[in-house]
């Protein structure tokens, strides 16, 4: 454990798949060791939960460039906002929201970024989750016959579905993509199977 200006940092796992919970760490001030840290705990449980945190955007920013370069998202850099950060927004009347099916963000980029952050700002009482799974657990649980199968193979990566002129969810939700007609599908070939660079 490392002494933070806050005291121990402590980590609590959240699942027996994925997730851990950090405390005793402001969000405020991470140093460039605590952001070390806080890398590897990311490599190990995938997902980190961070409570009672105060994050300004400049500070949300800050914090974010602790674990690289911040990415602009191709499909909610609309030009009416800062295009380093993405709202989401869940209104009344919204039939629809963004990320609503299981995903995993940007795989359509040549390099998808390594994770996101977000920040609550208001969330309901009741509902309202973001649940997260964890890919390696579900190789694992692969049989040896489809992990043969799936080794060599490899699939287009597209943001299609989700953006651009043929895109109908905007006018079901708050939360709106890009639709004008400059916009230009991204699409990638990846491997299937895929190995994480810094836990392998």
């Amino acid at each position: 454990m490392r002494l933070t200006g806050m005291g121990v940092m402590q980590v609590k796992k959240q699942s027996g798949a994925v997730g851990a919970e950090i405390s005793g760490i402001d969000l405020r001030d991470v140093s460039d060791g605590l952001a070390q840290d806080l890398r590897g705990k990311l490599a190990e449980h995938g997902v980190l939960f961070f409570r009672d945190q105060t994050l300004d955007t400049d500070q949300h920013k800050a914090l974010a460039r602790q674990f690289g370069e911040i990415f602009i998202h191709p499909n909610f850099n609309t030009g009416d906002h800062d295009p380093e950060v993405v709202t989401i927004t869940r209104a009344p009347g919204d039939t629809r929201i963004v990320g609503e099916e299981w995903h995993t963000d940007t795989t359509m980029m040549a390099e998808p970024p390594m994770g996101a952050l977000l920040y609550a700002i208001e969330a309901p009482s009741v509902g309202g989750d973001t649940l997260f799974a964890s890919q390696w657990k579900a190789y694992d649980a692969l049989s040896d016959g489809m992990k043969d199968m799936l080794a060599g193979l490899k699939c287009v990566h597209s943001d299609r579905k989700v953006a651009g002129p043929s895109n109908a969810l905007n006018a079901k939700r708050a939360t709106v993509v890009r639709e004008d007609a400059d916009w230009k599908p991204t699409e990638n070939v990846h491997p299937v199977i895929r190995t994480h660079p810094e836990s392998g």
